[in-house]
């Protein structure tokens, strides 16, 4: 039996929600409990841990598979994962739903980003950014060759190459925030989609991790022990 009758987002009836995002599990208690999946979604775009936002109790291991499964089918059926009340979404939802969906990539590799990070980085974070992630594949972490294959296949072939550019010559190009935001997302994207094993991807998303604590306060904070391994505590 589910014990809420309203959606904790919208406070709609649960029986008002799209067949297509209603969401339902049982907690530890055996007790059921129903939402919107994209009110789920919101929460973990904040870099919040899972947990009933009725209870406060963490999501168990099966719960949490079932979420990201459902999350993963959604995407797969290009169904938006934000709130949308139009059919034709703008360019900057668009954009919104392309920067969450792959922060919930990252997510389900075990670390918690908040969207906000990314979205509110200045165009100089954006340069640093990019120029901390290149330093740390290119010689910071001491990967070999075959280390970034199995990272990134493909990574230094003109085709699929990962780093197109070196740092140094486009701080004197005249790239604006908007090319920035899609170089640096599609960065994300290839490092934390591209290996060949799911430990793998989960590196990517770490190196992802070093790279933000560089570049946001915010980061730095919830992630200390990423910037110490940095040695820059």
């Amino acid at each position: 039996m589910l014990q809420n009758t309203t959606e904790v987002y919208s406070m709609e009836p649960i029986d008002s929600i799209p067949s297509v995002f209603f969401f339902s599990y049982a907690d530890h208690q055996k007790n059921g409990w129903a939402f919107d999946i994209r009110s789920l979604v919101h929460l973990t775009s904040q870099g919040q841990a899972l947990q009933n936002p009725y209870t406060r109790e963490s999501f168990s291991e099966a719960a949490l598979a079932m979420f990201r499964k459902r999350v993963e089918w959604l995407r797969a059926k290009e169904y938006p994962l934000l709130y949308v009340y139009d059919e034709v979404l703008t360019p900057e939802q668009v954009w919104n739903q392309r920067v969450l969906d792959v922060f919930m990539k990252i997510e389900a590799m075990g670390y918690l980003l908040n969207t906000a990070w990314f979205h509110d980085l200045s165009l100089r974070n954006h340069r640093a950014f990019y120029r901390a992630l290149f330093q740390l594949w290119a010689w910071r972490l001491g990967l070999s060759a075959d280390e970034k294959e199995e990272i990134c296949p493909g990574w230094s072939l003109a085709s699929s190459r990962l780093f197109h550019h070196v740092p140094e010559d486009m701080n004197r190009g005249h790239q604006d925030m908007k090319w920035w935001k899609k170089k640096n997302l599609n960065l994300i994207y290839n490092l934390v989609t591209r290996g060949t094993s799911k430990s793998l991807r989960g590196l990517g998303a770490l190196y992802v991790v070093m790279g933000l604590v560089q570049v946001s306060d915010d980061a730095a904070e919830a992630y200390p022990w990423v910037l110490e391994s940095l040695g820059m505590d």
